[in-house]
């Protein structure tokens, strides 16, 4: 739980350093190129990190999947020899 609820807090925050970026390049009364240019690198950034995030659930989906699929393959298995032991005793 506490896990979880860091995760998220640090993605929140990270949203909020950015708007903090562009609020402060806004102030500052800077160019506009530099307005632009720091939109530019921050939607890379973001777009980068958003599709990190979809391949590493994604891969972890496929991996819960597996082990779930090793488990009902052994826990088959268990239940065959228990049957077999069944009918080998009647």
């Amino acid at each position: 739980m506490w896990t979880l609820a860091h995760v998220w807090f640090g993605r929140i925050i990270m949203g909020f350093a950015i708007i903090n970026g562009g609020l402060g390049i806004q102030y500052a009364a800077n160019a506009v190129p530099a307005e632009k240019g720091y939109g530019v690198v921050t939607g890379i950034f973001g777009l980068a990190y958003i599709c990190v995030l979809v391949w590493w659930y994604t891969k972890a989906g496929k991996q819960v999947e597996q082990r779930k699929s090793e488990e009902s393959m052994v826990v088959a298995t268990h239940v065959k020899k228990e049957a077999m032991t069944d009918v080998k005793e009647v």
